[in-house]
Parts: C-alpha cells; structure tokens; sequence
C-alpha cells in the first residue's frame, strides 16, 4: 500500500512539472511575443505599458475574492477548469485573428481575462501542493517551480521573438491554446488526495457564511499570526526593492546611460533567470535552518551586490563597457540565487504552516499586497532616473534592505518569529 502511494505522489511530481512547464513556458512566450505585436501594431510605448498595466490591474482589484474563491472550491477542478478557459480563449483569438477582427482593446481585455485566471490558478496550485505531494517533498517541488518559471523567463522571449518574426502570432494563439488543454488534461491526472490523513479537506458551509466575512476572517487569521505578517511583510518588501532598484534602472542605464544594445542588455538580464536556476538547486539542500539567518545572509549578498553595481556605473570610464557587463551579470547572477533562497522557503512556509482553511486567502493578500507595491517602485525609480544620478536607486535599494536587516534583528525577540525554522529532514 505504502509504495503504491509512493508511485502516486512520484506520478503526481511528473504530470505537476509537465503541466507546470507547457503552462508557463507558453505564457511567457505570448508575454513576449503580444507585447511586439502591440508595439508594432501601435508603434507607442504607451500603448506597450497599458499592455503591462491592464494585466495587472484586475490582480490588485481580485486577489482577496481570489484568496475566498481557492478556499471555499475544490482545488482540483479550479485548477483544471482555469487551464480549460485559458486554452478555449486562445482558440477564440485565433479566430479573431483569422478572420482580422482582433484590436487594441480585445488585446486589452483578453490580457485582463488571462490575468485574473492566471492569480486563480497559481494560487490554487501553490496552496494545494501539501495535498499532492508528501511534506519532505515540498521544498524539493517548490524548487523545481522555480526551475521552470526561470527556464520559461529565458526562453520565452528568445522563442517569441523567433515566433513573431518566422511563425506568426496567429499559429502560435493556436499552439498556445492547445498547450493549455493538454496542460488541463496532464493536471486532472494528479491525486489531490494522497495525504488525505494529514491534510484534510476542510468542508465549509457555503451558505452559511458569506464572502465578505470569509475575507475578514481571512484578514483576521494572519492579523493573529505574526510569523505569517513577518513573512508577507518580507515577500512585498523583497518585491519593492526588486521593482524600484533593479527593474527600472538596468534597463535605463543599460541603454541610456552606458549606450549598450539591446542583446546586451539581455545577456545582463539573463543572469538573474540564470541565478534562480542555481539557487533553486542550492536551496533544495537545506535541512534545519532558522530563516531569520536566511534573510539576514542573502539580504547581505543583495546589498553588497548593489553597491559594486553602484561602483561599476561610477567608474565604467575607467573599466570600460566589457568589464562593467562582466560586473552586473555576474551580480545579477548572485541577486538571481538570494532571490531562490528568500522566496521558495516562503513558499514552503505558507504550504506548511499555514492551515487549509486559510492558505488560498493568505496567498492571495501577499500577492494582492505586492501587486500593489511594484507599480509603486517602478513609478518612484522612473522619476528618481530624471531628477537623481542613474545609480541612486541601488543606493535607495541598499537603506531598504538595512531597514530590514535592522527589522529582522528586532523581530529575533518576538517567540513566533524567531521560530520561523526551515526544516525539511
């Protein structure tokens, strides 16, 4: 009986990475390759970042009747039904391209729609991967997660950009469509139920208690654990700093300032994709960690790794262009591998501490929180590019990053907190 589970949970592993990898590699590549059609369509950048915003936008306004949505329906089909929705939209696009009835504001509203579908399903998946695999598996699978998600960062633009300029848009709206219903199919073979024992389905009565009071009492729950507010907290301002010193002025510098081209810009980019990678392998090797030493440390690597990029913007007349490259992929590289080490152990705090009852809305507020936190950094670091020196938003990243170090030592006092131990023996 044991090994027959054993083969179910390794199965499980096998559809979840197959799924996960069709799943995102082939959003990222629409990511990409949507974005040069309504550049080309429009030849605006405007237009380009309404692109951005419209998808992000209904994740802001959705994500606490997301949280209550994952919490109160079966997982499974959630997350089956999504994929299904995804690839039927996909397919209608194609049609619309076909018969050359697609425009700007059908683009806008698909991406709406794909948004709001996509903040159902990776919440529902993140929450529910305690039901499918065994617990001293889950650091392993939130590892692999990342893996993918990096892996279909760097190829998706390599691959829409071959797809745009050989294949076309409208083969690959098809291609895509298929990809998510079979991405359905590999997903509705995983056994959401192999730690049934431990990991009960929690039954609710639906109509005995409202939306609007399973959102307070969403609220209420992470209100009364303060190890979950110190480990949201850590996730938006991780995010924030990321927006407001690294999103906005690589690029800027990168192009406007030390005058490179755009290949090399993403070669420089590519270094933190490639750093998650790395990271994501490393991390699996944890056994019993406080990860108050975790912050502690890879806050530390951060921080001295904008401080060398600060220097190498300071001195590039005396580097050079090649050396100056050299030094921020390799930082990035490094910010890349931090990153892995700061947020797949949060994953798995959330799918180990937090109970059932309340995982998919205490999932959806931190990523609601920082949807709402990025816009913001990305906003402060595009107006800090004209009126400060390019280099000042590292600068700012580094006072961020103390004031958490300076937060973390505090919070070393408070009992829940500092028992925030990864342990995954």
């Amino acid at each position: 009986m044991e090994k027959r589970i054993e083969k179910v949970e390794f199965r499980n592993r096998i559809y979840y990475i197959v799924g996960n990898f069709i799943s995102l590699f082939g959003s990222s590549i629409y990511k990409f390759a949507i974005g040069l059609y309504v550049l080309k369509l429009t030849e605006s950048g405007l237009f380009f970042a309404g692109s951005l915003i419209f998808s992000i936008l209904p994740s802001i306004i959705m994500a606490p009747i997301t949280g209550v949505i994952v919490d109160r329906v079966d997982k499974k089909k959630l997350i089956v039904i999504m994929d299904i929705i995804n690839g039927c939209i996909f397919l209608m696009l194609f049609l619309l391209f076909i018969t050359d009835n697609i425009s700007l504001w059908i683009i806008y509203g698909t991406n709406m729609v794909i948004g709001v579908l996509a903040d159902i399903f990776n919440t529902a998946f993140a929450s529910s991967k305690p039901k499918f695999v065994f617990k001293e598996n889950l650091m392993s699978i939130n590892s692999i997660g990342s893996i993918i998600s990096s892996i279909s960062s760097i190829l998706g633009p390599v691959v829409g950009g071959l797809i745009f300029g050989f294949i076309g848009l409208e083969m690959f709206v098809i291609f895509n469509g298929i990809s998510f219903l079979i991405s359905a199919i590999m997903e509705a073979l995983i056994d959401f139920k192999i730690n049934e024992d431990t990991e009960k389905e929690v039954v609710q009565n639906k109509n005995s208690v409202g939306i609007l009071e399973d959102m307070k009492g969403g609220f209420r729950y992470i209100k009364k654990r303060e190890d979950v507010v110190y480990v949201i907290v850590l996730f938006i301002a991780l995010n924030f700093y990321w927006s407001l010193s690294l999103s906005v002025p690589i690029p800027y510098i990168t192009n406007n300032v030390l005058g490179l081209s755009s290949e090399i810009y993403g070669i420089i980019q590519g270094g933190f994709p490639v750093g998650m990678i790395i990271g994501a392998i490393l991390v699996k090797r944890l056994k019993v960690i406080s990860y108050m030493k975790i912050i502690m440390n890879t806050n530390g690597i951060i921080g001295g790794a904008l401080m060398v990029m600060t220097v190498a913007v300071v001195s590039n007349h005396l580097l050079g262009n090649l050396i100056t490259v050299v030094i921020f992929t390799i930082m990035m590289c490094c910010i890349g591998i931090c990153v892995s080490f700061i947020n797949i152990p949060i994953m798995y705090f959330m799918q180990k501490e937090v109970e059932e009852e309340f995982r998919g809305r205490v999932w959806s507020a931190a990523i609601c929180m920082v949807n709402i936190v990025v816009p913001i950094g990305y906003g402060i670091s595009g107006v800090m590019t004209k009126v400060t020196p390019s280099y000042t938003a590292f600068l700012l990243g580094v006072v961020i990053i103390l004031a958490m170090n300076i937060t973390t030592i505090i919070k070393m006092n408070k009992k829940q907190v500092s028992e925030i131990i990864i342990d995954i023996a």
